[in-house]
């Protein structure tokens, strides 16, 4: 008799679980944060996204604190992932590095090019990231040594000279105290053997913090010229409180001026990114056809918009894209640092090492190149030919 009232209770409480789930999803407005209902959609918000990863829902007494992860159109917003490896399980031959600051990625010939913020060694593993595999090489500058860490931030090949463009992120001013220029250097790579340096050249701009300057960056050649467009980490291209105002993201466009033995990336213009790019620190981009991905560490997540070669501009209102999280919502992909597009489906993206102040859920997945899935195709006039505008680098005819 026991076992069968137990049963009955069960049964009950089943019921009622049932009764209670609400059928249809409810919209929030998303300017007041009100809404009302158990459910709310991303529809209208997955184009602004801040810090915060909750919202509220309902209002007065029925007011609840749900999390973005609970919206009914979730996996709209949620990238997949594919394929994961840490950058030790890459290559056989360590070079005796145990620290693996990945910064930038960039695909050439379905072949991952990778760098380093601490390492002068260019990475190059297949695009389907083997573990081990033996193609999978850390290639080493033919400069000598200096011991010093590289500060590269970013990697875009040019494939109308056939070389790589490599960012040091900020360099103190040779005359300018307090004032920081980011450096391109452009170097050749070779099947096998060591690298070689080309050419190392200032972008003209005076950043007023050495650790707020270029993170990442595009390759663009036109109308036989060759741009740069230079991504600030801070809002507003600065660092402090106003660096972290969401909204006012800014891309440095500039052009090479040669003169002699003298060299410069002289700005041309800076283009203010969408509002409804809610970030708070940028650190990457990629191109595909029309299309622009921004990608942040602080929100791990990823905006696409559009991209005008023509005016060399970027449009909104545009999509975020998450990064994957834990069962609590909780970021896991804490330090994502470089990204390039593989098709108008997926995307590579390369983790820094994560902080010691860091949540230890951003420690598992640090240090290491991954493949994600995007929650839908990029819009029609993608051409999956065309592979990364800007990390394959791309001409106006390509476009």
């Amino acid at each position: 008799m026991a076992t069968m009232l137990l049963r009955l209770v069960a049964s009950l409480c089943l019921l009622c679980m049932v009764l209670s789930v609400p059928t249809e999803p409810v919209e929030v407005d998303t300017t007041t944060s009100q809404g009302v209902g158990q459910r709310f959609s991303l529809d209208g918000f997955r184009q602004w996204f801040s810090q915060s990863t909750t919202r509220f829902v309902g209002g007065g007494p029925d007011k609840k604190k749900v999390k973005i992860c609970e919206a009914s159109d979730w996996r709209k917003a949620s990238m997949k992932l594919l394929k994961e490896v840490p950058a030790t399980g890459l290559f056989q031959d360590l070079k005796g590095t145990d620290k693996w600051e990945l910064s930038g990625t960039a695909i050439v010939d379905e072949e991952i090019y990778m760098i380093f913020d601490n390492l002068h060694h260019i990475g190059r593993a297949g695009q389907r990231i083997q573990y081990l595999e033996p193609k999978n090489v850390l290639i080493e500058s033919d400069a000598p040594d200096t011991g010093d860490d590289s500060s590269f931030e970013s990697i875009e090949y040019c494939p109308d000279t056939g070389t790589f463009l490599m960012t040091r992120e900020a360099i103190a001013h040779p005359e300018k105290e307090g004032v920081w220029r980011a450096s391109l250097v452009e170097v050749k790579v070779p099947t096998s053997g060591a690298y070689s340096t080309v050419r190392e050249c200032p972008l003209d701009y005076d950043f007023s913090s050495e650790n707020k300057g270029i993170e990442g960056g595009s390759y663009v050649a036109k109308d036989g010229k060759r741009y740069f467009l230079g991504l600030c980490e801070g809002n507003y291209c600065k660092g402090g409180d106003e660096g972290r105002e969401p909204g006012n993201g800014r891309i440095i466009v500039s052009s090479f001026v040669q003169d002699g033995d003298k060299c410069m990336w002289d700005v041309e213009k800076v283009i203010n990114l969408p509002k409804t790019l809610q970030f708070q620190d940028y650190a990457d981009v990629a191109i595909l056809g029309k299309n622009i991905a921004i990608v942040s560490q602080e929100e791990a997540a990823v905006w696409i918009g559009d991209f005008d070669i023509d005016a060399l501009d970027v449009k909104g209102p545009g999509n975020v894209y998450h990064f994957p999280r834990d069962p609590e919502c909780d970021a896991i992909y804490c330090n994502i640092e470089g990204i390039s597009f593989i098709d108008e489906y997926r995307i590579v993206a390369a983790s820094d090492r994560s902080k010691a102040t860091q949540h230890y859920n951003c420690v598992p997945h640090d240090q290491s190149v991954m493949i994600f899935q995007l929650p839908e195709p990029l819009k029609p006039g993608t051409k999956s030919d065309d592979k990364d505008a800007s990390k394959h680098g791309t001409t106006s005819s390509e476009m």
